[in-house]
């Protein structure tokens, strides 16, 4: 076969390119594999490149973000001269001297492919940064795995926000389901919280700060060794790997390093020797620390211990704190990193802050000028605000770990939120102030003081039964005896029972305040019916409308016979003020703005709904009050003239067409009538 190169490119970086000899060449960001591609989106053991004497085959080994080949995602594909695969954000390009024959994609399988494929495993892989001794799990092809905080499940979890029976994850014909054990922080595959569900290839599973991912691999993938080097060439200059992605335990996730000097020159591609050591040189490990219980067996010892960590806790909380916020964003940005879209031709690029943080802000401002100079505040604010609201609401409430999540996302938007990062770090304080108080509680109590606190619990819930202890004032000795003894049936049993009887307390109580609401509004409906019959039609009106505000779901029969009372009470009180409604259009016909206004008066009293009477009467005190101001200038004139009887007449007659002795024009008139009486 002619020389196989395969050639790494990576925007913004220099080309990398590799001789390879027939064999198998591993990829991913684990150190132990041949050609390491140091990125977040990059899986542990991506895949592998088969190089034989007559074809290059890639093989995906179930990535989290898939290999992909002519824009689909490929399981196993024959790779002619010159063509390419993407491994996001890597585009890794074989050619051969010589050439060799393309082939077209079979639905992710190379049907050219004889060698049949090993019977695949369930296995769940630990995908975030998470100190773990163990970060692979096969599945039992039948039976229960659990998982959760406690030693003695399969799966133990280093986690504060995972309970101690957290979830199981269990196999029946086949068939992989993961079911949450009722945590209080819930179990979320793909970013959803479920109960239960049937797991599929590539699902993601988290558990507070903990992800994992269910895949099916092969048997012997990964355990291959090489009987010749993959490559020949000793003269080559050898250049180190590049440097695996940074720790997520930093409080803000690093950008990558810059590659060393020697790449970092913009000349022609230079040849990388591959390390053939690496094949067999570094293997995962699984063994398991023993445990010895000698120091703390006697209760100084625990009571000092408690004492040594609660210290450290008051004294480094804010180290605790950032890790906690470390975990948090490189799970976050390690999920969202395939998701982003790419930055637009021209659009600001976060540049790498020099200090190893977070990457800086965009070139662009944050604000825009408003005019006048003045700056208007940042579209992120409207943006923050509620995440600042939820956040210290969860704070109030005691649920640190969703507060800390809250104001983590705002400084996603915002990293300068001075107040989000203030409290991020008490909440994670707090998380892990309750976590040491629950270790030495747990540790500090005697076998005679869980036995106890066991038997008060459930002769509290016996009492509940009975109905002689409120469900509220059982609860409290539940969850005690739970603190102490987290994993006893009896216990967990009792706390069902509780809850429960608090349900049913709480329906009682529903179905109470119910039927008050109903008898109130029966109530209502009486006392507006009566006015109704009583020829109190606006009394009748205003009650009927109580009684409909108080129903605003529409549900009752009471809302519905209301508003049957409102219809026919208006219809009344038409009827009943018909005669001066046409009495009164006849006077403003005729001209006679005081017999109409009189006659108006007594239609909106008894209809106040009547809004074209309502309309009509305005206009005619407006008419009238008009009248009144010339009537009042002409009797000033006859006041001036001597005529003081005539003037008296129309003084009167000016309050009697203002009809208000509030109305200044009206007291002008009897000022001036009281002066001439004088």
């Amino acid at each position: 076969m002619s020389q196989v190169e395969l050639h790494i490119l990576q925007a913004g970086r220099p080309e990398r390119r590799l001789v390879l000899h027939e064999g198998v060449v591993h990829i991913g960001r684990a150190e132990d594999n041949e050609v390491v591609l140091a990125d977040v989106g990059v899986s542990r053991r991506h895949a592998r490149l088969e190089v034989g004497a007559d074809a290059v085959v890639v093989e995906d080994l179930g990535s989290g973000n898939g290999t992909w080949f002519r824009g689909q995602s490929v399981r196993r594909q024959v790779l002619g001269d010159g063509e390419e695969v993407a491994i996001d954000p890597f585009t890794l390009r074989v050619t051969v001297q010589g050439g060799l024959d393309t082939h077209e994609v079979t639905a992710g399988r190379d049907s050219t492919a004889s060698e049949p494929e090993p019977a695949p495993l369930a296995m769940l892989t630990v995908t975030s940064a998470h100190r773990m001794p163990v970060r692979h799990f096969p599945l039992p092809a039948e039976g229960v795995l659990t998982l959760g905080r406690s030693e003695r499940n399969a799966i133990v979890l280093p986690e504060p926000a995972s309970s101690r029976v957290h979830a199981e994850v269990r196999c029946e014909a086949g068939r992989f389901t993961l079911r949450d054990h009722g945590s209080s922080n819930g179990t979320f595959v793909n970013g959803r919280r479920v109960k239960e569900r049937q797991l599929e290839e590539g699902d993601r599973i988290r558990i507070g700060t903990v992800e994992l991912r269910f895949a099916y691999i092969s048997e012997g993938e990964g355990t291959e060794a090489f009987a010749e080097p993959l490559v020949a060439a000793p003269e080559v200059r050898t250049l180190p790997p590049p440097p695996p992605p940074p720790p997520a335990t930093a409080a803000f996730a690093a950008p990558l390093p810059p590659a060393p000097s020697e790449e970092a020159q913009p000349v022609a591609a230079e040849e990388l020797q591959v390390n053939p050591q690496r094949a067999s040189g570094k293997r995962l490990r699984t063994a398991g620390r023993a445990r010895s219980n000698g120091f703390l067996s006697r209760p100084i010892n625990q009571i000092s211990m408690g004492v040594l960590a609660l210290t450290f806790v008051m004294v480094g909380g804010k180290v605790a704190s950032e890790v906690l916020v470390g975990f948090l964003r490189a799970r976050t940005d390690a999920t969202e990193a395939a998701a982003a879209p790419a930055p637009a031709a021209g659009a600001p690029v976060a540049a790498p802050s020099p200090t190893g943080g977070a990457p800086a802000a965009p070139t662009a401002a944050p604000t825009v000028a408003a005019p006048g100079g003045a700056a208007a505040p940042s579209a992120d604010t409207a943006a923050t605000a509620p995440l600042m609201a939820e956040g210290m609401r969860h704070f109030a409430e005691g649920r640190y770990f969703e507060a800390a999540g809250s104001f983590y996302r705002v400084l996603q938007l915002d990293p300068n939120h001075v107040d989000a990062r203030r409290m991020g770090y008490v909440a994670c304080e707090f998380i892990t102030l309750a976590e040491v108080r629950s270790t030495l509680v747990l540790r500090s109590t005697s076998e005679a003081a869980k036995a106890s606190a066991k038997t008060a619990a459930l002769e509290a819930v016996v009492k509940v039964s009975a109905r002689e202890l409120s469900p509220a004032e059982a609860a409290p000795l539940v969850e005690s005896a739970l603190a102490l003894a987290p994993d006893d049936p009896e216990l967990l049993a009792a706390r069902d029972a509780v809850s429960a009887a608090t349900a049913s307390v709480a329906r009682a109580v529903t179905a109470g305040r119910a039927a008050a609401a109903t008898r109130d509004l029966e109530g209502r409906l009486g006392e507006a019916q009566s006015d109704l019959a009583q020829g109190r039609y606006s009394r009748a009106v205003r009650g009927f409308e109580a009684v409909m505000a108080a129903d605003p779901g529409r549900v009752s029969p009471q809302y519905h016979a209301a508003q049957e009372g409102v219809s026919e009470a208006k219809d009344k009180m038409k009827a009943a003020s018909k005669a001066a409604w046409t009495e009164a259009n006849a006077a403003l016909k005729a001209g006679n703005d005081l017999t109409a206004r009189k006659l108006l008066l007594e239609v909106v009293s008894t209809d106040p709904y009547n809004e074209s009477a309502v309309a009509k009467l305005a206009e005619a005190r407006a008419s009238l009050k008009e009248q009144a101001s010339e009537i009042y200038k002409e009797a000033r004139t006859l006041e001036g003239l001597g005529q003081n009887e005539k003037a008296i007449a129309l003084y009167h007659k000016v309050q009697l067409y203002v009809g208000d002795d509030a109305d200044p024009l009206s007291q002008k008139a009897k000022t001036r009538t009281d002066a001439l009486l004088r």
